[in-house]
């Protein structure tokens, strides 16, 4: 089983080869990114692609928050040959709002990375995660992560994969809690199994997720997983 440490450090390892790699032949790198925040946002991004040939790396980046919001996040993608990274972030939150998160995929070939994380929090909420992928050939990454909380909301958590060759991670975070909510959690899968992850939100401000199988890893409150 591969821990977390050790899949962080290979992504990471890959880090400076990535910033000056560029994609193979026939690779695809189409995206949008814009900004309609109001006064004094801040909208600093990077996006970049490393992927092997016949890679697509199609996404959308945007923000439409209000007055001195930041969205400050990095897309890449250093996936093998036929990898697809297709992908929405969005930002609509209101004043002083804080976007800031990353979202990278070096996952084998034709690997499939396909997801939106959206804010649409009240003022002064805060929005920071990581979601990566490093599955084997033909995994598949597809999720959904958002936050409309209300004013001064924490949405913090890390989404990974690490699975074997054609390992499927499909699961939605969302928070709607009420003034002052935090969600603040971690969901990972580290080997390929045929079990799913089962989420559910009990309270508008407390959310725990828990793996059907007692062999997949979890984190969280001690849950009777029987």
């Amino acid at each position: 089983m591969r821990s977390l440490s050790s899949s962080r450090n290979i992504l990471l390892g890959d880090f400076k080869a990535l910033r000056e790699a560029a994609g193979g032949n026939g690779s695809s790198f189409s995206h949008t990114d814009y900004q309609a925040g109001g006064n004094r946002s801040s909208f600093p991004h990077t996006d970049y692609q490393a992927g092997g040939n016949g890679s697509s790396f199609p996404h959308t980046d945007y923000q439409a928050g209000g007055n001195c919001s930041s969205f400050s996040h990095t897309d890449y993608q250093a996936g093998g040959n036929g990898s697809s990274f297709s992908h929405t972030d969005y930002q609509a939150g209101g004043n002083g709002s804080s976007f800031s998160h990353t979202d990278y995929q070096a996952g084998g070939n034709g690997s499939s990375f396909s997801h939106t994380d959206y804010q649409v929090g009240g003022n002064g909420s805060s929005f920071s995660h990581t979601d990566y992928q490093a599955g084997g050939n033909g995994s598949s990454f597809s999720h959904t992560d958002y936050q409309a909380g209300g004013n001064g909301s924490s949405f913090s958590h890390t989404d990974y994969q690490a699975g074997g060759n054609g390992s499927s991670f499909s699961h939605t975070d969302y928070q709607a809690g009420g003034n002052g909510s935090s969600f603040s959690h971690t969901d990972y899968r580290v080997r390929a199994l045929t079990t799913a992850f089962t989420e559910c939100q009990v309270q508008s401000s407390y959310f725990v997720w828990r793996p059907i199988s007692k062999t997949q890893l979890h984190t969280g409150p001690k849950e009777d997983l029987n």
